[in-house]
């Protein structure tokens, strides 16, 4: 006899479960816009009903989802990049130490240091301006924040700008400038490409 838990029978339960799991699932697929992956129809008392089995995919999910939305900032960084003619080294969604993604970029043109100063600016910004555009929560924009407010620093000890705010606010609208002429179709795109890639040099 299965056990009993109040009015349902145990196997009752773990299929309300494996329901309210699945649910779940939907849900962080359309929020994070994932592909649709049906769940494993295997045997109910072998796979279904093994909690550790659905918590493990579930982390795997937000996993994904987590890279996914740090591949749309790294793009967001290559895309300013590319509109301002820089060229990308390499893109990176692998994590190391507390670093989640890596885009290197450098430029291709003689310029003064003014320039130099907002456009590698506009380059750290667009991470999380992309991540914004897409419908996603900027997250991991704390050092690419501290590196452009202290090149906005610098360019206030140098007279290119009154105050920093000034200088940030040119910045961030450069990047949203060429993050526009792309739009969000491309960024998504780009990113899956990135998160399906890992990394590009």
């Amino acid at each position: 006899m299965p056990e009993r838990i109040g009015t349902l029978d145990f196997v009752e339960v773990q299929k309300l479960e494996i329901d309210l799991r699945r649910q779940k699932l939907a849900e962080l697929r359309s929020e994070n816009n994932l592909p649709f992956c049906p769940l494993p129809e295997g045997n109910m008392h072998v796979m279904l009903l093994d909690n550790k089995f659905y918590g493990n995919l579930l982390e795997a999910i937000e996993e994904d989802a987590k890279v996914e939305q740090t591949a749309e900032h790294e793009i967001g960084h290559a895309l300013v990049a590319k509109a301002l003619g820089w060229e990308v080294q390499s893109m990176t969604v692998v994590a190391r130490g507390n670093t989640l993604g890596m885009t290197i970029t450098m430029p291709t043109n003689p310029m003064s240091f003014e320039n130099w100063l907002y456009q590698s600016a506009a380059i750290s910004l667009g991470g999380g301006i992309a991540a914004e555009m897409a419908n996603h929560k900027a997250h991991g924009c704390g050092s690419d924040m501290a590196y452009a407010t202290a090149l906005a620093n610098l360019a206030v000890s140098r007279g290119f700008s009154t105050n920093t705010g000034q200088f940030l606010s040119k910045a961030k609208n450069l990047a949203k400038s060429a993050l526009s002429g792309y739009g969000v179709g491309i960024i998504r795109s780009s990113a899956k490409n990135l998160f399906a890639a890992k990394t590009v040099a």
